[in-house]
């Protein structure tokens, strides 16, 4: 126990488990909002249109999926955007085979 007190610095010992919650619900958030940021404007699939909640969570595409309605939000989102649509962070749906041709 001393050895593990003798490697934390004064001030991390001195802050109190109401500031550890504060600093943890911080950097929670913190991460978050810099996760959004990345997945909405700076990520490779950021250029391709859909729904601002597929583009951040996969709860718009679980929802969906859960619901057994997945199939005909598809197609409905294909009529909405275009050949290509962004489900998720990391997925896109192409409509076509011609919407693959590398023009994307």
């Amino acid at each position: 126990m001393d050895r593990i007190t003798l490697l934390l610095p004064e001030s991390i010992k001195a802050i109190t488990g109401n500031q550890w919650i504060w600093l943890s619900l911080l950097t929670t958030l913190t991460y978050a909002a810099v996760r959004c940021i990345y997945l909405l404007f700076i990520h490779p699939a950021s250029k391709f249109p859909g729904p601002k909640l597929a583009a951040v969570s996969n709860v718009w595409y679980a929802y969906h999926w859960f619901m057994g309605r997945w199939p005909w939000k598809m197609e409905q989102m294909i009529r909405k955007y275009g050949n290509v649509v962004r489900i998720a962070p990391n997925e896109l749906v192409f409509w076509t085979p011609e919407a693959t041709n590398g023009k994307y």
